[in-house]
């Protein structure tokens, strides 16, 4: 599971380019939340970038595996551009 953090079959991929993998099958630490987009593979394709769906309360995790390859994906904003809280201190206050 080198590189990627969920490791996926994509030969059960559908039509639509939705997979669906559990959650035994994330890399150690992982942790799966909606809207979050994530690396896929497996041992016999390269790596490809996906978006969570959903994640259901038995660990199963619906995706949709987005075109293009892992270089070409769009980077989300960095933490400290955004707005977002960083340690708990907000950005632009001091702790």
């Amino acid at each position: 599971m080198d590189g990627y953090d969920l490791d996926v079959d994509f030969m059960d991929m559908t039509s639509g380019r939705r997979l669906w993998t559990r959650l035994q099958d994330a890399r150690p630490g992982f942790v799966a939340i909606a809207g979050r987009h994530v690396v896929v593979g497996c041992e016999d394709a390269d790596p490809a970038v996906a978006r969570i769906l959903s994640v259901n309360a038995d660990g199963h995790i619906e995706l949709e595996v987005l075109r293009g390859s892992v270089d070409s994906a769009p980077r989300p904003p960095a933490p400290h551009l955004s707005g977002c809280r960083s340690g708990g201190v907000e950005e632009g206050t001091h702790g």
